[in-house]
């Protein structure tokens, strides 16, 4: 590699645009950006959902959920997930938010139904 034009370069300079060509535009980079993207909001709505998750699960048990505990939750949801995506499965949590270890729980039905006797306006 030649860097002769970087050592001669001045330190600052007016940039021009398209100073090396016009810009490519691609279908198949402008598809894989696109599915990158819509990879990143995915990934980004099921930490979101397995935080609530979470959350929700550690006020049932009243056992306060420490940051730790939170990532390395999220870690090994993100990889439940990974690997689900491989055998085109659901991810995790749209499971465990009807069957998991809250669905089950009388507490959390007791509030649930709290819940739902305040949402609709007759007494608990």
């Amino acid at each position: 590699m030649n860097f002769a034009k970087v050592a001669k370069a001045h330190w600052f300079d007016v940039v021009t645009p398209f100073a090396f060509r016009m810009p490519i535009c691609d279908p198949v980079m402008v598809l894989t950006r696109t599915l990158v993207m819509v990879m990143v909001m995915v990934a980004v709505m099921e930490m979101t959902a397995s935080t609530g998750m979470f959350l929700a699960l550690s006020d049932l048990t009243d056992k306060p959920l420490s940051q730790t505990e939170l990532t390395a939750g999220l870690r090994t949801n993100g990889l439940g997930t990974v690997i689900g995506g491989l055998f085109n499965s659901v991810p995790v949590h749209q499971l465990l938010a009807k069957h998991g270890p809250g669905g089950r729980h009388r507490r959390a039905q007791r509030r649930a139904a709290r819940g739902w006797t305040r949402a609709s306006g007759s007494p608990p």
